[in-house]
């Protein structure tokens, strides 16, 4: 056999293995993403019940149902727990960008909301434009 068919032999070989590994590397990739997702969603639910709990609390204590020392000591509790949920979540959604445009004081949010403003009215124009011209042709 001559070198060129055994280097042949060996880049298909290489081929055919990889396009036998590459949906078990997916499928890991995929059940990795979809683990992270429900840690994240499960966090959030906690925290949402958790933020509920205190709604629920407040009202106790501003109807009456419970004195203000057990009202301090259960709040103290569940803001405690919240701000560890909120640092999870944090942690979790680390990767998250802030967004490119962020306006540094008040007058540089202004030109950021006037130039959308301006675009989207260039836009519509362009669209109600466009479909006075094709009007026309009918």
């Amino acid at each position: 056999m001559s070198i060129e068919g055994i280097l042949a032999s060996v880049i298909i070989f290489v081929i055919g293995v990889m396009w036998l590994v590459y949906p078990f590397r997916q499928q890991a990739l995929s059940h990795s993403l979809l683990m992270k997702q429900q840690d994240r969603q499960s966090l959030l639910n906690a925290y949402e019940r958790l933020l509920a709990r205190l709604r629920d609390l407040d009202e106790d204590y501003n109807l009456g149902k419970m004195p203000e020392a057990d009202y301090q000591q259960e709040r103290a509790q569940l803001t405690e727990k919240g701000a560890a949920l909120l640092a999870k979540i944090e942690q979790l959604l680390g990767n998250i960008q802030p967004e490119k445009s962020t306006p540094k004081s008040s007058s540089d949010a202004d030109a950021v909301l006037d130039a959308a403003i301006e675009s989207a009215i260039a836009s519509y124009i362009a669209t109600t434009q466009e479909d006075k011209d094709h009007e026309a042709v009918r």
